[in-house]
């Protein structure tokens, strides 16, 4: 807020004051242009205005302005209102944390999608997701050892003759390989094709395999 300013978009308020002191939170000579209610904007002029902490059931949402010895005017389509006052608050909320958004599946804990495999009152192509999204984290997790053990086993076959880019060219390839693997195995899983647990691990009981077998070949 700027003194001698009008200062637009401000919580859907236009809001003007001689004087400003941001130490203090206190304005002077307040005018407010408030149109939140459509169809019924409210004109607010006060001498003073303190901009404190918001109620109880607002607190940490914004701020109340509270504006001391002032008067209200309203306009209809046949009436004119005003209305005095000596003391008048208005919250300042941020509308953002107003907002209830339901959790999606990548945003729940372990606990959380327990309970939500368990639920009954989800549909199920609800469950589905749900169950993809469990056994996918703990696929994810695992791949990280298989890589580790593919990694020795090609690793020790070396080929002389093989440029010296061979080994980026085959690890691209196994991981885009891994990578479609991994896409075709969600989708199954949400689509029904395959049980979840089966179509997210499919590509780790492949790569598991391949792992096993590129150890032993280098023994």
């Amino acid at each position: 807020i700027q003194q001698g300013l009008f200062s637009e978009g401000f919580f859907y308020l236009v809001l003007y004051s001689d004087e400003v002191d941001s130490r203090k939170g206190k304005l002077k000579r307040v005018f407010i242009y408030d149109e939140r209610e459509s169809g019924m904007p409210v004109t607010v002029i006060a001498q003073e205005g303190h901009v404190v902490e918001a109620d109880p059931q607002f607190r940490g949402k914004g701020v109340t302005l509270r504006l001391i010895n002032g008067n209200i005017h309203s306009s209809g389509e046949k009436n004119y209102t005003k209305i005095d006052f000596q003391s008048y608050g208005i919250n300042l909320l941020n509308t953002a944390t107003e907002q209830i958004r339901e959790k999606s599946p990548p945003s729940l804990t372990f606990d959380d999608l327990r309970a939500a495999m368990k639920d009954r009152t989800k549909t199920v192509e609800e469950r589905r997701v749900v169950s993809a999204e469990f056994h996918k984290r703990w696929a994810i997790a695992a791949a990280c050892l298989l890589f580790g053990v593919l990694g020795v086993g090609a690793g020790t076959n070396t080929n002389r003759r093989a440029v010296r880019a061979s080994g980026l060219v085959v690890s691209l390839v196994i991981m885009v390989c891994y990578w479609i693997l991994y896409i075709s195995g969600e989708s199954m899983a949400r689509s029904g094709t395959l049980p979840a647990w089966l179509a997210m691990w499919i590509a780790n009981i492949l790569f598991g395999a391949a792992s096993i077998y590129t150890v032993k070949r280098s023994w």
